[in-house]
């Protein structure tokens, strides 16, 4: 028993020494001796290149371990880069019990700083598969390894693809793995980071028993992804063989921006209240893994996204394809959902298929979109290829290509969309092709239409480029109605008259910010003008300092602006250009020069101006020189072939900036005229005015007037100075002095412009002058009737209202000598109202014509009263020193149609009366007024009184002349009727007949009668030895101007112009019961009396 216990115990202690020295060995042994041979193993059964760079440990005490630095896995053979593997450390605590029971089970494993990096070649081969038989190897020489816990920190994961160009990286930063006490399910909790969203992950993946088996099952895991959400389930079975991945993965979030973030595109809107959701399958093997059944939505302001499809060869190749819905319900809300400005409101809708790689080149195919906005439809299709997903990718450059149609009924609207803002509507279209290729977009086979009232354009051609500086070349055809109306709507200051039709065509090409027009034709009046443009432009995205050139031809320069309405000269050709270049250091200087050269005329203004919009500023000088005019030539009506050789020189300076004035001067100095001054205010000053002060000097007054095709007589030097004030509602002349000899005129005008007025301009002013002579100023016209034929000077009346007073001190015109004359000239819608009152010859003269010329012939009414004309201050009177004595009264009224004076007298109804009291008329040859009945009554004393000759005055005691006028006839009745009567101390006058105003034709029959108690007429004659020279019977004949007096021996005339004129008495007698009958009349004892009571009632009583 001795020897068995002894036995034993030198066995046990053999034993215990033998353990204690193997502890001892492996506790204290350099194991780092063995890093070679140990890599070489690993080597061996990975079938990869293997090395462990730093320490290895092994521990038994107190409990078993074992620890390894530095060990890195190379890559298979391929164009790798890298490593696959690469630890820095690795702690493993063994489980003895299981390790005697010929398991592999670790109770502690932590890696620290671990790196795998999967990676794809150019190929297509991966690094992760190890093959079939280096598998085989490690099931083989290596029991399964069951951790029951797992600590991993520091951790790095990194995908790089060369088919894709994919470089993505995870970075773990604490992961920890845990078994259950059963081994039945595992934990696993995980913080990571990726594109800089932290990561979370936690869940289970299932029963470790078969993970020895290479199965990883039933994979619960949930997820988070900053504020996105979602869970990956399902199962990794046969992982160390080929393969078998059936995943499903879902996501949703709240920001799509944070899943941009993941994704690694490149978003340049916001997104962050967008929502999605994606659910999809992950299958296949290591192979190749596919994301299937791929469903989900992006939901926005104002914009939904469905997308369907899958995604093949995931870590390979990743080949998209997916179906794309998208629609927005609110044009405004997508464009502030994309971080834009809300341009127009209306809907959209989308499709397209998206084909290619992910974080590659992906392209879109089918696609389809349409637009439905207030402003109009816009529909496109084609393809889009070289799309890029990422954005630290290389900008490969989208390319594409669309064919569009924009159909809009509303050009404003339109216009707006693409910040313009157009004054005219109407309907407009556009289509084409919109190409995008080597980074840059260009649109082909590009048509334009737009379609208004006022205008309609075409535009055909290519954009040869849409970048910062556009290049296209256009074929531009034009047409406006009405250019009046154009210019109306596009606010321009200047309006031609309405209803000129304008055309262009010509051709518009911009290359490098030049912009360049050919070929220009412009046509209107039936004329057409020719011109080219070339310039730098910054609207069209030119970087540098604009410049321009414009040139036009005109074949027919006075002709177009006549035409136009504007004060032009003559029909000539010219030319027209305007250059443009920058000045000094200042970008929105330039320096100017502008000219317009016909064969007589040459104008030139060069200076600097600051900008070119609503603020610019400019100092220019300018002038015009002239060798002369031809006949023809006219300007605001002047006839300046009159002025000879002329020079204009003058200038024009305004300050840059809001509410800022034009000053400016001109000096004209002419070959037969003189010169003229003006400067002041000539644009528009900040309260909307503007003044300019003119004078003007002439040596002859005849040839001022000649401008105007006026024909005066040079009565000497002409004066004239005005101010003229240029409003926004009118334009205002005050302190008008014109002097012309001895003529003056001073006042003020106002001109109320119609555009502003309803279209009815309105003269409002007062004139005075001291002295107006108008037989000084005026030839006497040549006149075949006493009522003028000329049109009467009203047509203005037709369109402008008139208010203009006048006060004239001394006014002579033919034989006539106002004083003090005042009136007034009214105009009303076409209604003419002129009323005078003055002082002639002693006498009241009060004047007042109306006429209404809203249609034509005009409808006159002219009534004149001439209260106690003093024959005696007649001129003529006057040279005989005070021998012609005595007082006129005249009074007469005419109404009628006609557009002259004579037109309605030969159509008129009315009457003349003359009434004579106690007058000394000289005999002989002399005319006290010719154009009045004064002038007749002469005619008669002159030709019917047998003491003609025989005295030097006629003493009348009374005289009455008194007509009845209807339908252009004169009446005086036959007696006992008769109105004209003259009582004079030696004989007596009695007549009657008429006066034809279509002729002017006279036809009365005069009588005349002796003053002698007792003796008849016959008798009378035959005492004063007078029988064979005279006839006591006279017919005045002749014309109103030319009266002729003839004698009528038989009284036969006398009995004519009785039967004319329906005497009911003389119908039924004879010629000697008319002679006697009327031979009574005359030596009534009344006198005038009688014939002046019936003369009053040849008044109409209606009569205005």
């Amino acid at each position: 028993m001795r020897n068995l216990r002894n036995i034993v115990l030198v066995s046990g202690g053999a034993v215990l020494l033998t353990v204690a020295i193997l502890i001892a060995v492996i506790q204290w042994f350099n194991w780092d001796r063995y890093r070679d041979d140990a890599a070489r193993w690993i080597g061996s059964v990975t079938a990869r290149p293997v090395s462990i760079d730093g320490p290895i440990d092994v521990k038994l005490l107190p409990f078993p371990r074992l620890y390894l630095a530095g060990i890195s896995i190379g890559n298979p053979e391929g164009n790798f880069t890298g490593q696959f593997f690469y630890i820095e450390g690795a702690y493993a605590r063994l489980n003895l019990t299981a390790l005697f029971a010929g398991k592999l089970v670790l109770d502690e494993l932590r890696l620290d700083r671990p790196r795998v990096q999967f990676e794809v070649d150019s190929a297509g081969h991966s690094n992760w598969r190890f093959g079939e038989s280096a598998l085989n190897r490690l099931q083989s020489k290596m029991p399964a390894v069951i951790p029951r816990q797992l600590w991993i920190t520091g951790g790095q994961l990194q995908f790089m693809n060369a088919l894709s160009n994919q470089n993505e990286r995870v970075e773990i930063q604490d992961l920890f793995l845990e078994l259950s006490a059963d081994h039945a399910t595992s934990r696993i909790e995980a913080l990571a980071r990726f594109h800089g969203v932290p990561i979370r992950v936690g869940g289970t993946l299932g029963d470790m028993g078969l993970w020895a088996e290479g199965n990883l099952e039933p994979i619960s895991l949930q997820y988070s992804a900053g504020d996105i959400e979602g869970e990956l389930s399902g199962k990794v079975a046969d992982i160390f063989g080929e393969g078998q991945v059936d995943l499903r993965y879902t996501a949703r979030g709240d920001r799509f921006n944070t899943a941009g973030q993941l994704l690694d595109l490149s978003l340049d809107f916001d997104l962050e209240a967008t929502s999605f959701f994606f659910d999809a399958e992950l299958q296949g093997n290591w192979q190749g893994i596919s994301l299937t059944h791929a469903v989900g939505a992006i939901a926005g302001q104002g914009i939904q996204v469905d997308i369907t499809g899958e995604v093949r060869d995931l870590f390979r190749r990743n080949e998209l394809d997916f179906d794309l819905r998208a629609r927005s319900d609110s044009l405004n809300d997508l464009m502030a959902t994309l971080g834009q400005s809300p341009l127009i409101d209306g809907t959209a809708d989308m499709t397209a298929h998206l084909v290619g790689r992910l974080r590659g080149e992906l392209g879109l195919t089918d696609v389809g979109i349409e637009l439905r906005t207030t402003a109009g439809l816009a529909n496109a299709e084609g393809v889009v290829r070289g799309l890029s997903t990422t954005a630290q990718s290389e900008n490969i450059g989208a390319e594409l290509q669309l064919s569009f149609e924009i159909l809009t009924e509303d050009l404003r609207a339109f216009a707006a969309v693409v910040d313009y803002q157009m004054p005219i509507d109407g309907t407009g279209t556009a289509e084409g092709q919109l190409i995008r290729s080597d980074g840059h977009y260009r649109v082909e086979n590009l048509s334009l239409t737009a379609n208004a009232p006022e205008l309609s354009l075409r535009a055909t051609g290519t954009v040869d480029t849409l970048d910062s500086v556009p290049e296209f070349t256009l074929q531009v055809t034009g047409r406006s109605p009405d250019l009046a109306r154009l210019l109306q709507v596009w606010s321009w200051g200047w309006s031609p008259p309405a209803g000129i039709e304008l055309a262009v065509a010509g051709s518009l090409k911009a290359v490098a910010g030049t912009v360049v027009t050919s070929d220009l034709m412009f046509t209107a009046l039936g004329q057409e003008v020719a011109g080219n443009f070339s310039g730098r432009l910054p609207s069209i995205g030119y970087a540098g300092r604009p410049d321009w050139l414009l040139d036009l031809k005109f074949d027919d320069l006075g002709g177009l602006a006549t035409g136009f309405g504007l004060p032009w000269i003559y029909p000539a050709p010219g030319k027209f250009t305007l250059r443009a270049r920058p000045s000094g250091n200042d970008t929105k200087s330039f320096h100017v020069q502008t000219g317009l050269n016909t064969k007589e005329l040459d104008v030139k203004a060069t200076g600097e101006v600051t900008g070119f919009d609503a603020q610019a500023g400019f100092q220019l000088a300018y002038s015009i020189v002239s060798p002369g005019a031809p006949k023809q030539a006219e300007w605001f009506g002047l006839a300046l072939s009159r002025v000879g050789s002329f020079e204009v020189e003058g200038s024009a300076t305004r300050t840059a900036g809001d509410g800022q004035v034009v000053t400016g001067s001109a000096r004209v100095v002419a070959d037969r005229l003189g010169s003229m001054v003006a400067k002041g205010v000539f644009g528009a000053s900040p309260d909307g005015n503007s003044k300019i002060r003119v004078a003007i000097e002439s040596e002859s007054m005849a040839e001022v007037a000649a401008l105007g095709s006026f024909v005066l007589a040079d009565v000497g030097p002409f004066r004239g100075e005005a101010i003229i004030h240029l409003m926004p509602e009118q334009i205002l002349l005050e302190e008008i002095h014109l002097r012309a000899g001895d003529n003056d005129l001073h006042g003020s005008i106002a001109y109320r412009l119609a555009v502003n007025h309803g279209g009815r301009a309105k003269i409002d002013g007062q004139l005075r002058s001291s002295y107006l002579n108008v037989n000084e100023l005026l030839p006497p016209p040549k006149r075949k009737f006493l009522f003028g034929a000329e049109p009467l000077p009203v047509r203005w009346a037709r369109t402008h209202d008139v208010e203009v007073g006048f006060k004239v001190g001394r006014f002579l015109r033919r034989n006539y000598d106002l004083r003090s004359l005042a009136g007034k000239v009214s105009s009303q819608n076409g209604k003419v109202d002129g009323h005078s009152n003055s002082s002639a010859f002693g006498g009241d003269l009060a004047l007042h014509l109306m006429l209404d010329t809203r249609s034509t012939p005009y409808r006159a009414i002219y009534q004149y009263d001439w209260e106690g004309l003093n024959l005696a201050l007649l001129p003529a009177a006057r040279k005989v020193d005070r021998e012609i004595t005595g007082r006129v009264n005249l009074k007469g009224g005419i109404t009628g149609t006609g557009n002259s004076l004579h037109q309605i007298m030969e159509r008129g109804d009315g009457y003349l009366l003359v009434d004579l009291e106690n007058a000394q008329l000289l005999r002989g040859e002399m005319e006290l007024l010719t154009t009045s009945p004064i002038n007749i009554a002469e005619q008669i004393l002159r030709e019917v009184s047998p003491w003609a000759q025989r005295k030097k005055f006629f003493e009348i005691e009374c005289g009455v002349i008194g007509m009845r006028i209807e339908s252009g006839i004169g009446r005086s009745l036959a007696p006992p009727d008769h109105t004209i009567a003259i009582k004079a101390k030696e004989f007596r006058l009695a007549g009657f007949g008429d006066v034809q105003f279509a002729d002017e034709s006279m036809g009365l029959s005069v009588r005349s009668k002796a003053r002698r108690v007792g003796l008849s007429a016959a008798t009378l004659i035959e005492q004063s030895g007078l029988s064979t020279i005279y006839s006591p019977f006279y017919r005045i004949a002749g014309t109103l101007l030319r009266p002729k007096v003839e004698p009528d021996p038989q009284g036969t005339d006398l009995l004519e112009t009785g039967v004319k004129l329906g005497a009911a008495w003389a119908t039924g007698g004879t010629s000697v019961f008319l002679l006697s009958l009327f031979d009574r009349l005359v030596i009534e004892p009344v006198g005038c009396e009688g014939a002046r009571e019936r003369a009053r009632t040849l008044v109409p009583a209606s009569f205005p």
